[in-house]
């Protein structure tokens, strides 16, 4: 088994299709395929769903990808070790919220480690913003939210998928998410935010209207606000996986669940392409932490 199949593997499976992770890779569709075959041959199982288009993941696949994605992460961050080389010099990040409390700092604080001579730089904001301030420079690289479409010049790497649920007082009856949200005043988080954006299509989709009464700029407000039972709210689940979580009930926001990606964006070519990819791969070795420790 070549490592570089599982890395294919990987960005098919995040990408959603061949032709878009061909994109990433700088490979041709059919080179993508043709891996993917190889890698499903070397483990007598299928991992793509080839009768619908485009390709999706079978089941087998879905189990397998999160190892996968460790594989490739420990693989990369053994080849940074044995090169030797010490990362230094100043990284600015721009970050979304969601990651303040969780993945950011662990992965801050594991680089730190290993490389003394590296400072960081950290701003928090809303990924539309974030990515503006990336565009005039004000920042080497931004982990925010997938964007709809990735900005020409700049490069999207994947980190994780965020779980968005609804959350409720303890004191809720509701058995699942619409009938909360039919029950209950609704809280909700900045308009400003891209995951709110998504809230509000999944709802409009589904046919679901909520009674706004209340909007806030942080999820803390809007969790707190929740907590002492003056509404309900649709966060993303890793925000309520932080070190001091609130007593709250939660429900799955769609059947199946809907999701938000995070990951980070940066400038093609940029000077310190190097200490952007430490700073990718730490992420990705924090994610597969986290899902082990949850």
């Amino acid at each position: 088994m070549r490592v570089r199949h599982l890395k294919t593997f990987v960005v098919a499976a995040e990408s959603g299709n061949f032709a878009q992770a061909a994109d990433r890779l700088n490979m041709t569709p059919s080179a993508v395929s043709l891996q993917m075959k190889t890698l499903e041959e070397t483990l007598s199982t299928a991992l793509f769903d080839r009768t619908v288009r485009p390709a999706q993941l079978t089941p087998q696949g879905r189990a397998i990808l999160p190892n996968a994605k460790e594989i490739v992460s420990l693989y990369d961050r053994l080849l940074v070790q044995a090169s030797g080389d010490e990362l230094s010099g100043q990284i600015r990040i721009g970050a979304v919220g969601t990651t303040l409390t969780g993945i950011l700092p662990r992965a801050l604080s594991a680089l730190q480690s290993r490389h003394p001579n590296l400072a960081f730089q950290v701003v928090d904001g809303f990924s539309s913003d974030l990515v503006s301030e990336l565009e005039a420079d004000a920042f080497d690289v931004v982990l925010i939210s997938e964007p709809a479409a990735v900005p020409d010049g700049y490069d999207w790497r994947p980190v994780a998928n965020e779980t968005l649920v609804v959350i409720a007082p303890l004191d809720c009856t509701a058995a699942y998410d619409e009938e909360v949200l039919r029950a209950y005043p609704y809280i909700r988080f900045d308009r400003r935010a891209w995951y709110s954006h998504l809230v509000d299509e999944q709802l409009k989709q589904r046919g679901i209207e909520v009674v706004e009464k209340m909007s806030f700029r942080t999820l803390e407000a809007v969790s707190t606000m929740v907590f002492f039972g003056h509404g309900v709210s649709i966060v993303p689940l890793r925000y309520l996986n932080q070190p001091f979580p609130m007593a709250l009930k939660r429900f799955p926001f769609g059947h199946p669940p809907v999701h938000r990606g995070i990951g980070i964006l940066s400038r093609q070519g940029h000077e310190k392409q190097d200490l952007i990819h430490a700073f990718h791969m730490e992420l990705l070795a924090q994610r597969g932490m986290e899902a082990r420790e949850t």
